[in-house]
């Protein structure tokens, strides 16, 4: 007996069908907007998605959260995992919200869940790092992440803005930690005098 391979068994989706998915799911997100309603997502197969289609309902997630509508974005990604719980941006992007809204705890565990999904994402990893410093007492774990994202960036444009962030983020961190250090040593210099 053979066994099933996942997706096996998908629908033939043709561009048109793309095409066709993507309006009904922009007019969707357009009343969306207007009345945080999410009951267009019930009619949106799960798993069954074509990836196209999922990606342009990502984009337009992020529209969402480009136009400030933080709250309404949040829940929207939220709806995306039941249809994609495997896509690492839809995480991303929900730590992302949670990130921009100091929830760095509920931040941290989407950052980790799209980094679980894919560990080789420079983003994530930068984003992971920024969000470690801001819960961490130990700024050491955060620049590590964050190294290591900008290792995985290499020398990519498309990632140049992250790459900065990462590098100012890394000096603040070394800074922090040399402060920590001068905190520390400053009663045994006193036991000395």
């Amino acid at each position: 007996m053979s066994e099933e391979q996942p997706f096996q068994n998908l629908p033939d989706v043709t561009p048109e069908d793309i095409e066709d998915f993507n309006a009904s799911l922009k007019d969707s997100l357009e009343q969306f907007q207007k009345t945080g309603d999410l009951t267009f997502l019930v009619g949106l197969k799960p798993l069954g998605t074509p990836p196209e289609a999922v990606q342009a309902a990502v984009a337009l997630g992020g529209q969402l959260v480009r136009q400030g509508f933080l709250d309404k974005a949040f829940q929207y990604f939220a709806g995306l995992v039941e249809l994609d719980p495997l896509n690492y941006e839809i995480y991303r992007w929900l730590a992302h919200i949670q990130h921009l809204q100091k929830n760095y705890i509920g931040a941290y565990e989407n950052y980790m869940r799209a980094m679980t999904l894919n560990p080789v994402d420079p983003v994530t990893q930068i984003a992971l790092g920024e969000c470690m410093l801001m819960i961490d007492d130990v700024p050491t774990n955060g620049m590590f992440r964050i190294e290591e994202g900008i290792a995985l960036a290499g020398k990519d444009p498309k990632y140049a803005v992250y790459v900065t962030r990462g590098e100012q983020l890394i000096v603040a961190a070394k800074e922090r930690v040399d402060e920590m250090a001068k905190a520390a040593a400053a009663p045994a210099e006193k036991e000395k005098k």
